[in-house]
């Protein structure tokens, strides 16, 4: 035992007794070199482990797949009747506008359907926008009536030629300008398009059109419609189409009868206006 620093708090310190003395150790950071190689260890053994599972499941993956056999049902199936599949929809999750266009061409069909006056070119009397939500959840529907006046692009016709602009015109002389001088349907649409689109600054992804002939046919294959009259109908000019007030059933006939219909009895005061409402 030692005393020192007289004066100060008391401290112990043993001497180092020659009977505790052992054998040198081996360096200090062995154990840690030990516990890293077993963790190394460890680590490459779950490498190898999951190494040859891996390669046991591609190997057994590429085994079943090769014992798997196709068939075209479709070509199996070809002489069986068989229910049509729905049609798939290109522009799913788009929103669509489409012009929907009623034409009175006398061509064809619709000679049976030609009056005294205006059997030449064709018109739209009816053009309507349809607008689908890209949902497809939504159709509305918006009239344009045919004698708005407006003004009218050029439009394309044929052999990369435009028509001229025109300035306070009948909206339906957009198609029939495109028809007159485009030669075709398609010409008279797409000046239709075109005029909307100028109008409105909405894009326009398409037309359908449609004559007094296939309007007919196309409400005959349906089985015929089904409308709530308000009022008897009385019009010698359309056909001489009669109809009581109340829920009727039309074939292709009345139907077409009663969407051009304009004067007479239970027709309102014949404008337009009071067509588009019942189209």
């Amino acid at each position: 035992m030692s005393r020192r620093n007289a004066g100060a708090t008391d401290a112990v310190v043993d001497a180092p007794s020659p009977a505790r003395r052992t054998m040198p150790h081996g360096p200090q950071h062995a154990q840690a070199l030990r516990s890293h190689h077993v963790r190394r260890s460890v680590a490459l053994a779950a490498t190898a482990v999951v190494a040859f599972v891996g390669a046991g499941a591609a190997t057994a993956a590429y085994t079943l797949s090769g014992n798997i056999e196709s068939t075209n049902v479709d070509d199996a199936l070809a002489h069986v009747e068989r229910p049509t599949p729905p049609p798939a929809d290109p522009n799913a999750g788009t929103p669509l506008n489409i012009v929907l266009l009623g034409i009175d061409s006398r061509d064809g069909d619709n000679i049976n359907f030609a009056s005294a006056e205006n059997t030449a070119g064709a018109r739209s009397d009816t053009t309507m926008v349809m607008h689908i939500s890209a949902d497809r959840d939504r159709v509305e529907l918006i009239s344009i009536p045919r004698d708005s006046t407006v003004s009218m692009p050029g439009c394309p016709l044929k052999d990369d030629k435009m028509s001229s602009p025109m300035s306070s015109t009948k909206f339906n002389s957009a198609f029939a300008v495109g028809y007159d001088y485009g030669g075709s349907v398609t010409a008279g649409a797409t000046c239709t398009l075109t005029t909307i689109e100028s109008l409105t600054d909405v894009r326009m992804d398409g037309f359908i059109t449609i004559d007094f002939a296939g309007f007919q046919r196309m409400v005959d294959a349906l089985g015929g419609v089904d409308i709530c009259i308000p009022e008897a109908i009385d019009a010698p000019d359309a056909g001489l189409l009669k109809l009581d007030a109340g829920e009727q059933h039309l074939d292709g006939t009345q139907a077409l009868q009663f969407a051009r219909a304009r004067k007479g009895k239970g027709l309102g005061d014949g404008s337009d206006l009071g067509r588009i409402g019942r189209q």
